[in-house]
């Protein structure tokens, strides 16, 4: 078994761990020198580590990755040789699942843009980088430099000086030339002798990985489940403190909400806008949710002169990665939604899309841009009118006029009128710095004031 493990371990492996010891010891011996406390900060750390909740969720990720590893056993996919790729699975890919889902919001959008994602990098990473590894010495000096370089490209990202964005992005284009390189490298030494690449140790070098990912999407969706529920009721045990039928209240939410976590996030919406306590109201409340799904699915027919679908018009701008949340109502008449922010250049500027309406027409769009960090205003303004353009665009299927781009470009006030709705552009500037705000606003006229 020991042999079959380290016949696992190549020169990359090793060099990897000389330099995680190299750097642990030099720490080490800094702090010691230089009494920087590093050791009552890593005894900090391992205490927060040993928490209980974060030890129960590193079980469950050990205990799925056990029963994973006995399933690809079974089908003759997984041997000892395989150890090392389990392990690092665990720290650099499952940890990071786990951490994910715990962030998410959207199972769909955490399957889209992290597994799937991460999945077409194993496949890469294994196959073009990890196939062909070259002698210790030279392994000692490009795990050196790539990590180096990555570590860089990191801290430089949220950089937003000129000379700071060129730098990250001349580092970007070092480590895409080391990639290239290794890549090329490994596809001329396949070429030349394939038979030494065709062999067991690398067919599960490839696929354990992957295997590993996509066993793990059971154990993920229930810790993402558990997740929403756990927050969704921490929050609703505080509104529910006075009320006599709270035990009852959280079991109807659990057996008509069940798994449908998008559900559990618009019900959360409605509960925190109308203050709902009551059993009724809940079950009112998933009924609109339920109408709501079933209205989205298949949107209703809305004409220009009575305004815009609401369900059409939530998702807009969702193809730029800005979508409303849910259409809900905030008053006897009025229906609103609004966006996630929509970060720009610097973190401080972002965007928001607004609409508002009644419950079967939006009679107002608003995409507003809010520039706290004037260094990057032109950039984020150019960036507002491709979305501007995209909003109207949609909104009308015809082109934006030159006019209204070029007040927002000025930053200036405008108010323009058509046949069935109303554009304007409103400048508002901030008292307690330079900043300001852009409001691009289109109302039809149906629109309640």
């Amino acid at each position: 078994m020991i042999e079959t493990i380290l016949k696992g371990i190549n020169n990359r492996d090793i060099a990897s761990f000389f330099w995680v010891l190299a750097i642990s010891l030099f720490m080490i011996v800094q702090s010691y020198r230089k009494s920087t406390g590093i050791f009552l900060a890593l005894k900090a750390l391992i205490k927060s580590v040993l928490n209980k909740k974060l030890i129960t969720i590193f079980l469950i990720l050990l205990l799925s990755t056990l029963c994973s590893v006995y399933f690809l056993k079974f089908l003759n996919l997984w041997d000892f040789s395989q150890v090392k790729n389990t392990f690092l699975w665990i720290i650099f890919t499952g940890l990071s699942f786990i951490g994910k889902s715990f962030s998410s919001q959207n199972y769909k959008l955490l399957l889209k843009s992290t597994i799937l994602t991460n999945l077409k990098l194993l496949i890469f990473l294994e196959f073009f980088i990890n196939l062909y590894v070259f002698s210790l010495s030279i392994e000692i000096f490009l795990v050196f430099i790539t990590t180096f370089l990555v570590i860089l490209s990191v801290f430089s990202e949220r950089r937003t000086e000129v000379n700071e964005v060129k730098a990250h992005k001349t580092i970007n284009m070092c480590i895409f030339i080391i990639v290239v390189l290794l890549s090329t490298i490994t596809f001329f030494k396949f070429i030349n002798n394939p038979e030494f690449f065709l062999n067991r140790l690398n067919f599960l070098n490839l696929i354990t990985p992957i295997n590993l990912t996509i066993l793990s999407l059971p154990s993920i969706l229930l810790l993402f489940i558990v997740k929403s529920y756990e927050e969704f009721f921490a929050y609703y045990s505080q509104c529910l403190k006075h009320s006599n039928g709270a035990k009852n209240i959280k079991i109807t939410i659990i057996k008509r909400v069940n798994i449908k976590i998008n559900n559990l996030n618009k019900l959360r919406i409605l509960v925190a806008s109308k203050n709902i306590i009551t059993l009724q109201g809940i079950h009112e409340a998933i009924s609109l949710i339920e109408k709501h799904n079933k209205l989205e699915a298949n949107p209703p027919a809305v004409s220009l002169q009575q305004g815009w679908s609401p369900y059409l018009a939530l998702n807009f701008l969702k193809d730029k990665e800005i979508q409303c949340s849910f259409y809900k109502p905030i008053d006897i008449e009025e229906w609103f939604a609004s966006s996630n922010s929509y970060e720009l250049s610097s973190f401080l500027n972002n965007i928001f899309y607004y609409i508002s309406g009644t419950e079967n027409y939006v009679t107002r769009l608003s995409l507003k841009l809010s520039i706290t960090d004037i260094s990057t205003q032109q950039e984020d303004i150019d960036k507002f009118c491709m979305l501007i353009s995209h909003l109207y665009f949609n909104a009308t299927n015809e082109k934006i006029q030159d006019i209204i781009i070029f007040k927002v470009l000025s930053v200036q006030n405008f108010e323009i009128t058509h046949e069935l709705y109303k554009i304007s552009v409103e400048i508002n500037n901030y008292m307690y710095n330079n900043g300001f705000s852009i409001n691009f606003i289109m109302k039809n006229h149906n629109h309640i004031n």
